[in-house]
C-alpha cells in the first residue's frame, strides 16, 4: 500500500516538468532553452557612461518575441551588490540580435556577471 502511494506523486512528476517550460510565455519552450548570450560585456565609456553589450543567439527554427537577461552587479571585490535586467526583443530564428543598455544606477559598479536568460 505504501509503495503505490509513493508511486502516484512520482508518476505525476513528468507532467509537472513538461508543463513548467510553457508557463509564463507563448514562445516555444525549445526556442527559449537554446538561446545563448555571447560576448557579454560591461564597460565604462570615455564619457563616464557604463554600458552592457552583447549578442543573443537563437539557433532554433522559431523566433523569440522577447527575452530577459538577469545580471549581477559586482563591486571592486567581485561581490554582488545588486541586480538588473536587460530586455532583448525580436530575436529571429537562427539569428543573432545585439543588445546595448546604458546602466543608469547610482551604485559604484566595477563589474557584472550574467545570471540567467529567460524567454518571456
Amino acid at each position: 500500500m505504501k509503495r503505490s502511494s509513493l508511486l502516484f506523486p512520482v508518476a505525476l512528476l513528468p507532467l509537472l516538468v513538461v508543463g513548467l517550460p510553457a508557463c509564463g510565455g507563448s514562445e516555444s519552450p525549445s526556442a527559449g532553452a537554446q538561446l545563448t548570450v555571447e560576448d557579454f560585456a560591461f564597460t565604462r565609456l570615455e564619457n563616464g557612461k557604463r554600458v552592457f553589450t552583447g549578442d543573443v543567439y537563437n539557433p532554433s527554427s522559431q523566433p523569440v518575441q522577447q527575452a530577459r537577461i538577469s545580471v549581477s552587479l559586482l563591486d571592486s571585490n567581485n561581490r554582488r551588490i545588486g541586480t538588473t535586467t536587460i530586455a532583448v526583443s525580436n530575436i529571429a530564428a537562427q539569428d543573432t540580435t545585439s543588445f546595448r543598455k546604458v546602466f543608469g544606477g547610482d551604485q559604484e559598479v566595477s563589474g557584472a556577471k550574467m545570471r540567467s536568460l529567460t524567454v518571456m
